[in-house]
């Protein structure tokens, strides 16, 4: 995750906890204008900005529907959670399967004796 993520990630996790809305001046950030222009690009994704600001900050921000079930799943980290799973589910299904061939490989050479 990049910076503008984690950032963008925590606010989306702050607002869905404050029943989905949040002022800016409640978030105490303290970030760049130009990151700030790439955070507020993810959280137009999945919300709304209320009062943008020249200096790219807001004066409030709301969840959308999608932003709301994306924070419940934890945002970004629940992203790169579900990534990890999907790998380890991938790596036991290739394991199943090699153990597979090599008990058919066993009993092939069982029946041919």
């Amino acid at each position: 995750m990049n910076k503008p993520q984690e950032i963008a990630n925590s606010i989306i996790l702050e607002t869905y906890k404050n029943n989905g809305k949040i002022e800016f001046a409640k978030l105490n950030l303290e970030a760049d204008w130009q990151l700030l222009a790439q955070v507020n690009e993810i959280l137009k994704e999945y919300g709304s900005l209320y009062g943008e600001l020249s200096n790219e900050t807001w004066h409030s921000y709301s969840l959308n529907a999608y932003g709301s079930d994306f924070a419940s799943q934890g945002a970004f980290l629940g992203l790169e959670r579900e990534r990890k799973i999907d790998r380890t589910a991938k790596r036991f299904s290739i394991l199943a399967v090699v153990i597979a061939f090599a008990s058919l490989i066993v009993s092939i050479i069982a029946i041919c004796k």
